[in-house]
């Protein structure tokens, strides 16, 4: 409990400080994330485990990392009109062949397409399953430049669905940093 605590004092302070337009890069955003957090929580009742703020296609937007019934659930609410646009799940327990074995875009292909849509380096990859059965592979690429994107490809097609620059997040960090203390 001490953590979601912590999470949400560190993301006031940082939606404080970017009010006042002092991060570089802090989007203008029309919905707060606490309202949005309501809509996910509505949306996926459970324990908030990270908050992270992304720009998608110059769209800001909040994605609230929820774990419900040992499950985590992404959900992702549209900072700008406060609506849940995706929910989606990282397949960590899922069996590799099986999600292989749907998808016609192999692990090598898509990182190709990732690194062709943004040259840099993969630093993690994740398998995803949104709540529609769409099945995706989502890298994190440090770029040329030294900023980290997140570009999500489909397994399906090869198409990129998405390439999002993070803002800032908050859980994860500070829940290792928690269990190093322990």
């Amino acid at each position: 409990m001490k953590v979601i605590a912590s999470v949400f004092g560190a993301a006031a302070l940082v939606l404080s400080v970017g009010h006042a337009a002092t991060i570089e890069g802090m989007p203008k955003t029309k919905v707060s994330m606490e309202h949005c957090l309501g809509a996910a929580l509505e949306k996926v009742p459970g324990r908030v485990k990270e908050v992270e703020l992304s720009v998608d296609n110059g769209v800001p937007h909040y994605e609230f990392e929820i774990v419900a019934k040992g499950r985590e659930t992404e959900v992702e609410c549209d900072a700008m009109t406060g609506k849940i646009v995706e929910v989606e799940w990282e397949n960590e327990n899922m069996d590799l062949d099986a999600f292989l074995a749907k998808a016609k875009v192999s692990p090598s292909q898509a990182r190709k397409i990732a690194l062709q849509r943004v040259p840099g380096k993969i630093v993690r990859m994740d398998l995803e399953t949104t709540s529609t059965g769409v099945i995706s592979y989502e890298f994190e690429v440090m770029g040329r430049d030294g900023k980290e994107l997140d570009v999500e490809i489909d397994a399906i097609t090869g198409a990129v669905i998405e390439v999002e620059r993070d803002i800032y997040e908050l859980g994860d960090i500070m829940e290792e940093a928690t269990d190093r203390a322990d």
